[in-house]
């Protein structure tokens, strides 16, 4: 089957790569709104295309499509125009991740590789993860990234948040629709909507010379 990515940049390109070397789809092509197109017409020798007009050159029936792009709202939104258009939205599930038969997803969703995902899950449609482990009962919404993230048992995700690296819920923990929580964040109480954390630890530079730490640490 044949596949066409929306998205140019770095994340589209990962997600190109990974789909076309471990799945059944053969990436044909890249497509972005016309304004975005900024006079390139290929990427890794691939054509990149208009998306206003890309159901002229690759038909839906013929190519399925995947939304490759960060932002939660945009993606959303580029979903359901390519819907519109009549295209098949896919899923793509990394053979270098740990799922369990009774996973259920929705469509454009992205399991990377390192990804742990234990029994009796659900995920919605449009969420991206990378390198997460989500516990056992855990139900997420919808147009969710999660990267890098942990999340304990019979947790409940709503709908467009975004999770950076390292960041970790607890078992049985609630959060609400609209969230972003930041790198390193524990959240460990139920949290609403539209809200924002952020850890308050930070990295600092060690006053120590590397030489005088190799010295006394590494001489082996």
């Amino acid at each position: 089957m044949k596949a066409i990515i929306y998205g140019a940049g770095l994340f589209a390109e990962y997600l190109s790569y990974a789909i076309s070397n471990d799945s059944d789809y053969d990436v044909v092509a890249y497509c972005v709104d016309h304004e975005f197109l900024n006079d390139r017409k290929e990427i890794g020798g691939l054509p990149l295309v208009a998306f206003e007009t890309v159901e002229t050159v690759f038909q839906p029936g013929e190519c399925d499509m995947f939304v490759a792009v960060g932002n939660n709202e945009i993606r959303a939104q580029k979903c359901l125009e390519a819907t519109e258009k009549g295209y098949k939205l896919l899923t793509y599930i990394s053979s270098k991740s740990d799922t369990w038969p009774n996973l259920q997803y929705g469509r454009n969703v992205f399991i990377g590789e390192g990804s742990i995902i234990q029994p009796f899950v659900t995920i919605g449609d449009n969420c991206m993860f990378m390198g997460v482990r989500l516990g056992h009962h855990t139900v997420i919404g919808h147009n969710n990234v999660l990267s890098g993230t942990f999340v304990g048992g019979s947790s409940t995700i709503g709908n467009n948040c975004f999770f950076g690296l390292n960041s970790t819920i607890r078992q049985g923990v609630t959060i609400g629709n609209n969230n972003i929580i930041g790198m390193g964040c524990a959240i460990i109480k139920n949290i609403s909507n539209d809200e924002v954390y952020r850890s308050t630890k930070s990295t600092t530079k060690s006053e120590v010379p590397a030489d005088r730490i190799k010295k006394a640490y590494l001489r082996y």
